[in-house]
């Protein structure tokens, strides 16, 4: 899997989280986003590091990760263009 596709699985996956009832705020943990990928929490720890070094999300310890409103932007567009792909394949 390449590296714009793992960047690519967790912003859909933060903006799904983050988009539910039980987020706070849009705050997602990453032991959540670990479960949701079926990957482990170290992984999903370095790769919201490199997605908030890219400015797509703010990461707080201890408490997790949201989108920021450019990474909002972009898990949006991710969402429509693999909805889009999903119809056209049907």
């Amino acid at each position: 899997m390449s590296k714009s596709t793992q960047r690519e699985d967790h912003l859909k996956a933060l903006y799904a989280l983050g988009q539910s009832p039980e987020a706070d705020s849009g705050w997602v943990s990453t032991n959540r986003m670990a479960a949701h990928l079926g990957v482990k929490p170290p992984s999903v720890t370095a790769m919201i590091q490199v997605l908030s070094e890219l400015g797509w999300v703010d990461h707080r310890p201890y408490r997790g990760a949201r989108l920021t409103e450019a990474g909002q932007k972009l898990a949006l567009s991710l969402v429509r263009k693999h909805r889009l792909w999903e119809t056209f394949l049907v």
